[in-house]
Formats: C-alpha cells, structure tokens, sequence
C-alpha cells in the first residue's frame, strides 16, 4: 500500500471500532431487560406447565429452565432479524471505490 492508502484504511479502522464500541455500549441496557423477561415472565410461565409439554420437554422444569427459553426465543428473534435484512439488503449491490 501507498502512504495515502495506509493512511486511509487506518481511518477506516478507527472509524469502525468506534461504531462497533458505540453499539456494544449502547446494548448494555438490554442486559437488564433479558434479566427481568427470565424473573418475571419466563420462570414463572416454566412453572405453570405441565411437565409433559413440549417447552417443558425443549427446556426442562427445574431452575434456570426459563433463561433456557428466554436464550431459545433470543436465538430465534436473532435469526428472524437476519433473514428478513438479509432479503431487504438483497436488492443493493456494493462496489469498492478503490
């Protein structure tokens, strides 16, 4: 790389771990939310079933079988997110500059 080059993708860079740092930081609230939706929601919905249903089968009966749903719901929401960006994000075609 030329020194205009270097100079360039070393901004980028810079630039890049401020986003990604901004976005880490912000998520941290979240956090609390996750830990609340297990107290109050998750853990006692656990509770209240039937120990032969099929959440009951996925994430057990005991404690800690509510945070288990609360990971598996996480996980589906995540996957949900990422296809339906990934079918709007479909349409755009990107082209390096350089």
């Amino acid at each position: 790389m030329r020194g205009n080059e270097k100079t360039l993708h070393r901004r980028n860079s810079e630039i890049h771990n401020v986003k990604a740092g901004s976005i880490q930081y912000l998520t941290i609230p979240l956090g609390y939310f996750g830990g609340w939706m297990v107290d109050v929601i998750c853990e006692p919905f656990m509770e209240s079933i039937s120990k032969e249903s099929i959440p009951a089968i996925m994430f057990g009966t005991g404690k800690g079988s509510g945070a288990g749903m609360m990971i598996f719901i996480l996980g589906l929401l995540g996957m949900t997110i990422c296809l339906v960006f990934g079918r709007i994000l479909k349409k755009y075609k990107y082209k390096d500059l350089v």
